[in-house]
């Protein structure tokens, strides 16, 4: 991967390396210094910058940020050039100088005299000594900074206003931006690798950027490994890799980022689309502009998912499939109700439109929340369920594999099923006020439209919505007959049992209309008691059903006698659940004219 990474950055154009970057909070001077290393105060320029939106960026604080780009300690804090006492972590030149105002005023005298030495030890090494200049300003940047700056910074007004946590950062003005920039060459080639040597007149070493070592923490440490150290690269493959992750901090990648293999001009391509609008693209919008125009070559790539700057994910894809067309999500349930009668199917068409439509609503809208994707980040418990919270965990993964990765397979008939069940009965026992009856509905459309979707074998292919408008159908027709059997198989029968329950509960004085009263009947173990839960429901609330009253009596009578008289194949209750569900959400049967629908309506909302 180190290899895919190189080449990637060896095919951006030179103006990439520029884009994405800020200048950063905290107060700012350009100090010039005469021969004797004494501030010309007349030159001396100072500005506070706040790192608004709204801020202007002017000449002065371009010229800092230019140098602060090749100034800048790049590296952890353990890896600074005040290391031990990390009282001066910000800079790595000798030609600047930064620090945080409060480090000063907790540090004794002593550390600090002691870590401008260690600094300014490290910084001078990065100096050309047959460069005079340099060594010259270097020099009296040095005697200024132990002798003068801390007295001459009480000086400025500017420095007395800002908080303790400002950082403070002083840039010589004496140096060129070329100075500066030898400077940084130096610095790089001796930070970007760690355990270097040399090997066959050649210098390797290990990427910081990639690599971390556990010689502290044994037990963290891979015990049976060949080898001491992962691979060693060169070091200008580890100046590549550095500069990889500089990009990614500063923004100019999206997340994921694809690289593709030997091709060159789709890699910048997704550069520039995401950096070129006023508005960052999404990657959603990238893939869909690359997929107009380069169909067959998305593919063979590697895609790298960032989590707060850092490799969450890495892996290879040989083909990507953004379209979708045998997807369709039916309103059936939420058309039961007859304020969204006319809510009209969902067609998914790309693989974003199921992640944003479907994932996303099956998780309760905790996978993308506020256009972020969760798919490897921490998430709070607080903000969700104890059972979205575990299924989000456990399952994350496979969606964002599925969707980023076009793998199929990473979706199962088990996963999916597992997911609809545990969820819709979450929000079922959590509900109050009827307050989860819209998502409830939304997840019994998406369960029973793609029901058999993630069946990956032909075998066992059931079309759920159609069979249970056939079963909604039959139901309707057999109450109102004489001759005709409610009850023909185990689906009529779950379905009629969930018919019977929302009636019955529907008859309750109790001042809280409440999907969880149908949570006890569905954690019966065996269809035997679940009959036995609908019978003790009937002789809680019969008095309040009217019998002998024409069809809505017979309709009752017709599907309560055959419920208790069925005996099913089925062993658990578990195996009825979904049809036991849909019975219960679907339109009733048990209402035969407009006058009861109304009244059925209105006992729903």
């Amino acid at each position: 991967m180190i290899t895919e990474i190189v080449n990637f950055v060896a095919s951006l154009e030179p103006e990439v390396f520029t884009w994405g970057k800020k200048l950063k909070k905290g107060l700012y001077f350009r100090l010039r210094l005469d021969e004797n290393g004494t501030p010309i105060q007349d030159e001396v320029q100072v500005r506070a910058f706040s790192a608004g939106k709204k801020e202007d960026i002017d000449e002065f604080l371009t010229w800092c940020m230019a140098r602060q780009a090749l100034s800048k300690h790049s590296f952890s804090a353990n890896r600074s050039f005040d290391s031990s006492k990390k009282i001066f972590i910000y800079t790595a030149s000798p030609f600047a100088f930064g620090f945080k105002k409060k480090s000063l005023n907790k540090a004794s005298k002593k550390d600090i005299e002691s870590s401008l030495d260690n600094y300014f030890r490290r910084a001078k090494e990065l100096i050309d000594p047959e460069n005079q200049n340099q060594v010259k300003w270097a020099k009296n940047f040095e005697k200024f900074c132990k002798e003068s700056l801390f007295d001459w910074l009480s000086l400025f007004p500017e420095y007395k206003k800002i908080d303790d946590d400002t950082e403070v950062w002083i840039f010589l003005d004496n140096p060129s931006l070329e100075d500066y920039r030898l400077t940084r060459e130096r610095y790089l080639q001796e930070m970007v690798l760690l355990k270097s040597e040399t090997i066959n007149e050649q210098t390797l070493g290990i990427s910081d950027s990639i690599s971390k070592f556990t010689d502290k923490k044994i037990f963290m440490a891979h015990q049976s490994a060949p080898f001491f150290y992962n691979r060693r690269i060169k070091e200008t493959e580890g100046r590549a890799v550095w500069q990889f992750f500089e990009l990614q901090k500063n923004g100019v990648f999206p997340n994921p980022l694809p690289i593709f293999i030997d091709k060159k001009e789709l890699n910048g391509e997704v550069v520039r689309l995401y950096n070129n609008d006023e508005k960052k693209l999404s990657w959603h919008e990238i893939i869909k502009r690359l997929f107009e125009y380069h169909q067959s070559d998305l593919s063979n790539y590697y895609l790298i998912f960032f989590e707060k700057k850092a490799i969450a994910d890495i892996d290879f894809v040989s083909s990507f499939s953004y379209r979708i067309d045998n997807i369709t999500i039916s309103n059936f349930f939420k058309s039961a109700k007859k304020k969204v009668a006319d809510v009209a199917d969902i067609k998914i068409t790309n693989i974003f439109e199921f992640e944003l439509k479907i994932a996303n609503t099956i998780f309760d809208g905790q996978l993308i929340k506020n256009n972020r994707s969760m798919y490897f980040a921490n998430i709070e418990p607080k903000h969700m369920s104890d059972t979205i919270y575990i299924l989000l965990l456990k399952y994350r993964k496979a969606f964002y594999d599925y969707i980023y990765k076009s793998r199929k397979q990473a979706i199962t008939w088990l996963i999916f099923h597992d997911i609809m069940r545990q969820s819709i009965l979450d929000l079922i026992r959590r509900d109050e006020d009827m307050k989860n009856d819209k998502a409830i509905r939304e997840k019994m459309d998406i369960w029973f439209s793609l029901y058999s979707y993630f069946e990956h074998s032909n075998q066992n292919k059931i079309d759920m919505i159609n069979k249970t408008r056939e079963v909604l159908n039959h139901l309707k027709q057999a109450v109102s007959s004489d001759n005709q059997a409610v009850i023909r198989n185990d689906d009529d029968f779950a379905f009629a049992a969930g018919q019977l329950i929302r009636y019955l509960l529907q008859h309750s004085k109790s001042a809280q209309r409440t999907h969880a009263l149908l949570e006890p009947f569905l954690q019966k173990a065996k269809p035997e008691q679940l009959k036995l839960a609908i019978a003790k429901t009937f002789d809680t609330y019969k008095h309040e059903i009217t019998l002998y009253s024409g069809n809505t009596r017979y309709a009752f009578d017709k599907l309560m006698s055959e419920v208790m008289g069925y005996t099913t194949d089925a062993r658990d209750v578990k195996t009825l659940m979904p049809m036991i569900l849909a019975g219960y959400f679907a339109p009733s049967v048990l209402f035969r004219d407009p006058s009861n629908e109304t009244s059925e309506s209105s006992l729903i909302n």
